[in-house]
């Protein structure tokens, strides 16, 4: 098995959806994963580029034979982003996204 955990951030409404159904994939279609293994939103936000409201788990590690195909976005690293709030972030974290689901156990962690 390859040493290439991905992991997801989600919020707690999605973490609730995937501990129920055990089915990761989002609403929007295109699911994204991160290579990098983070413990705070602070450094969520600012490796991955992402908004605001704070996603406070995170579901992974995953192994990319385990995964669904990246067919939406293949593995590229986050450049540096202006937020909506007008906040620079330098980016720098690893992101992939597919468009199919993956089918898990439970996974999860806290990300405070």
């Amino acid at each position: 098995m390859p040493n290439d955990g991905w992991y997801r951030y989600v919020s707690d409404g999605e973490f609730k959806n995937i501990d129920a159904t055990g089915e990761v994939a989002s609403r929007s279609g295109t699911t994204w994963y991160a290579l990098q293994r983070l413990n705070r939103w602070s450094d969520v936000q600012r490796l991955l580029a992402l908004e605001d409201p704070a996603r406070t788990d995170r579901v992974g590690p995953f192994y990319a034979d385990e995964l669904p195909v990246f067919d939406a976005v293949p593995q590229r690293t986050v450049q540096p982003q202006k937020l909506k709030s007008g906040t620079w972030v330098p980016g720098g974290g690893t992101e992939a996204a597919t468009t199919k689901t993956h089918y898990m156990s439970n996974d999860f962690a806290k990300v405070t």
